[in-house]
């Protein structure tokens, strides 16, 4: 699925990041972030909801490091 917004776009079946139709490098991690957060952009997300989804196992009431 591609979600569109302003000059960029996700391209969830490609995993990638474009903007102006050019792959922008983005860390997996910030990319997951970002694709849930347009998959879910109709309703609100929980702190805890976006720990679990993309940094599943996380414990800590702090965000996690990047590369978690």
């Amino acid at each position: 699925m591609i979600f569109r917004f302003g000059d960029c776009e996700i391209d969830s079946g490609r995993y990638e990041l474009r903007r102006a139709g050019a792959p922008v490098a983005i860390e997996p991690k910030v990319l997951d972030l970002l694709l849930h957060l347009v998959r879910e952009r109709d309703r609100l997300v929980t702190k805890r909801e976006l720990l679990d989804a993309v940094w599943p196992g996380c414990t800590s009431p702090r965000a996690p490091s990047p590369e978690r």
